[in-house]
Parts: C-alpha cells; sequence; structure tokens
C-alpha cells in the first residue's frame, strides 16, 4: 500500500474537492491508512493495462511517450505537491494520463472527472496540457487533450492550501464552505 502522508497528490485534490475533507485529514495526519485498493478491480485493471493503453495511444496518435512514472513535486505557499504523471510526450510539452474505465462511460465524463488531477500535474510539470487516454471496457478506445488553465489551477492551489492548514494545525477541518467557486 502507498503511504500518502507528507503531501497532496492528484487523487487527494478530487477527495478535496468532494468535500470528503475529513476522511482524507485522517489520513494525512497517521490517524487512518489510506485505503487499500489491491482489491479493487477497476483500480488493479487500470494498472495492468496502462502500458497496452499508452502503446495504443502512441500507434494511434504517432506520439511517442516518455518519462512513464515521472514525479513531479514542489511546495507552493507551504504545501507539499507531487504527482507522478502516467507519461511525457516527446516533442511536446505534454503529459498524459491512462485510464481504463467501465464500457459505458464516456470521455466528457473522464475529462471532467479527471480534469482536477490533470490540470494539477500540469502545474506541478510546467506542462502545456495533458492528453486522457481511455481505454472502455474492452472495445473501445478513446483520447482527448486538455490545456493547462492557470487561473483553475491556482484556485486548486488555494483550495489545498485552505485544507493544509488542518493538516499543519492537526486541527479536525470543518465543512468548507467554498468548494463550489472552483
Amino acid at each position: 500500500m502507498v503511504e500518502r502522508v507528507g503531501f497532496i497528490g492528484g487523487s487527494d485534490i478530487n477527495q478535496i474537492l468532494s468535500e470528503d475533507w475529513v476522511t482524507l485529514w485522517e489520513v494525512k495526519v497517521g490517524l487512518k491508512s489510506s485505503k487499500d485498493l489491491s482489491g479493487v478491480l477497476p483500480v488493479q485493471m487500470g494498472i495492468v493495462t496502462e502500458d497496452l493503453n499508452i502503446s495504443w495511444f502512441s500507434a494511434a496518435t504517432k506520439k511517442k511517450v516518455i518519462g512513464q512514472q515521472q514525479e513531479f513535486q514542489t511546495t507552493l505557499s507551504g504545501v507539499p505537491f507531487k504527482g507522478t504523471v502516467d507519461g511525457c510526450i516527446d516533442g511536446e510539452n505534454c503529459i498524459l494520463e491512462a485510464k481504463h474505465t467501465n464500457a459505458n462511460n464516456s470521455m466528457d465524463r473522464l475529462m471532467s472527472y479527471y480534469k482536477p488531477q490533470m490540470q494539477l500535474y500540469c502545474g506541478l510539470s510546467g506542462s502545456e496540457g495533458c492528453y486522457l487516454s481511455a481505454i472502455f471496457g474492452n472495445n473501445r478506445w478513446e483520447h482527448d487533450f486538455m490545456f493547462f488553465d492557470e487561473t483553475y489551477f491556482n484556485r486548486l492551489v488555494d483550495l489545498a492550501c485552505s485544507f493544509w492548514e488542518y493538516v499543519d494545525s492537526k486541527t479536525k477541518p470543518t465543512f468548507p464552505n467554498f468548494i463550489n467557486n472552483i
């Protein structure tokens, strides 16, 4: 199991946006362990199919993917951030995220759901944008692209800073009433 203490990462930013501050805070201050995902089939399918997904993306788009699982770390406004990207695009200042989802999902829903993670990773890596490569079930593949939005990224950082104040002070969070502004 990956220990998720000491930083804000891509899945953390989604949890912050979903208003699940108390559960995340308990993990970040060491009161609870991160959820064990080793028995979660969709997560494991994504891990197992990631190399295939990246290969398929490269073949379909003629874009070479390098820097798989490259980690980017920085501290912004006193908050340590960390992101591990699925790949970087050779010759472009762009990153790649590879996902495996159910056959009934849509690229629009994936782009919306992963927007915070993709924007965070773009900001941490200094990328101009992020490709999302997705396998849907076992019979469909699509990809899309999202440009980096610095204003959105800064709002994510501000929100993470508000959350991190609770971590630093070891004070259980109260309900954040400003999330809907993101």
